[in-house]
């Protein structure tokens, strides 16, 4: 045990790296703000997604924040109605605009349904859906962009409770709907992950039976 925790530490002290920080900063306004997601851009620069009551009336807005290399705000872009709204996840797509997955209270039914919106470079919004059942709170948790265009995405019914359902969906380019599963194992599942290679999805969650188990699934994606 010595010996192995001696060349443990011997490998990390001759591969160790340091983290030259580029930049450090701070976004806000008037109100609460929160980044719940970020990815590099095409441009060598930056998008967050996440929330905010700055500018708005109380509740939350959902935001897009584009950022250059050097952190610097190139624009701004708020979304939403009356009620809470928020991006969980942002992906630039092949057009070189975005697509955002998160959940909505202000359109459809007011318990939370699941909310994409597709933009373009700008932010300027090019279609926003909306997803769910009456009565039941819908978290968008995931979306990934299909080669034909099209997107999958991944959500949670009834979400952190003991009657949690896992969804997945495949919508096309205009956010219509081809296809929607749930996974039900009778207790508390969800989604929280997904991935896309070649003609196969790989799914990360959990199940529960008479405990929470994590699991894996790998599904072929069939025209």
């Amino acid at each position: 045990v010595l010996f192995l925790t001696f060349a443990l530490l011997t490998t990390g002290h001759i591969h160790s790296q340091v983290c030259k920080p580029i930049f450090k900063k701070t976004y806000g306004g008037n109100g609460h703000d929160e980044t719940r997601s970020i990815i590099a851009t095409t441009d060598k620069g930056s998008m967050v997604a996440g929330r905010t009551t700055s500018g708005t009336t109380g509740d939350y807005d959902a935001v897009l924040l584009k950022l250059a290399e050097d952190g610097s705000i190139q624009w701004t872009r708020r979304y939403g109605g009356n009620n809470d709204d928020v991006f969980s996840k942002v992906k630039q797509t092949t057009d070189g605009g975005y697509i955002c997955i998160g959940t909505t209270k202000s359109f459809g039914n007011s318990q939370g349904e699941v909310w994409i919106v597709k933009t373009d470079a700008t932010g300027t919004m090019v279609w926003a859906r909306h997803y769910g059942k009456p009565d039941i709170y819908i978290k968008g948790k995931e979306i990934v962009q299909l080669s034909d265009g099209g997107f999958m995405f991944i959500a949670n019914e009834a979400d952190s409770t003991a009657q949690s359902n896992a969804i997945i969906c495949r919508i096309d380019a205009a956010g219509l709907i081809s296809w929607t599963r749930v996974f039900d194992h009778g207790n508390e599942d969800g989604f929280n992950s997904i991935a896309i290679a070649g003609n196969d999805v790989y799914v990360a969650g959990f199940a529960t039976v008479d405990r929470k188990d994590g699991i894996l699934m790998r599904m072929a994606i069939v025209d």
